[in-house]
């Protein structure tokens, strides 16, 4: 009877350990916030949003105190070039071959995006 209960409990357990450590050590996919930062900027991209965005504010938050690294347009503050480039919606990614890519991207998508 305490086999059954033994065997019960690991079925539950482990799954669930496995889980939690996956939700805490790699909540952001394993990327190192800063390095994509610098690279993003390094290859030309760059976002364009406004103060008053949620989900730019989002997008600022995937990156945390990181976000200082990348080139950021506020189309409140420079409408000509988000005109220019454009941006259509917020947050938007810009390339350096100027295509724009809108909507709040996840950290691992922006690093396959750039090349990173």
């Amino acid at each position: 009877m305490a086999k059954k209960y033994i065997i019960i409990g690991a079925a539950i357990i482990i799954p669930l350990i496995f889980i939690l450590a996956i939700l805490f050590f790699n909540r952001d996919g394993g990327i190192e916030k800063e390095a994509l930062a610098k690279c993003l900027t390094e290859k030309g991209y760059a976002m364009a949003g406004t103060s008053w965005c949620p989900h730019c504010k989002e997008q600022k938050e995937l990156f945390g105190d990181a976000f200082q690294y990348v080139t950021y347009h506020d189309c409140d503050e420079e409408a000509d070039w988000c005109t220019e480039h454009n941006v259509e919606g917020y947050p938007s990614w810009i390339s350096p071959q100027a295509s724009v890519s809108p909507g709040v991207k996840p950290l691992r998508t922006l690093k396959n995006m750039a090349d990173c």
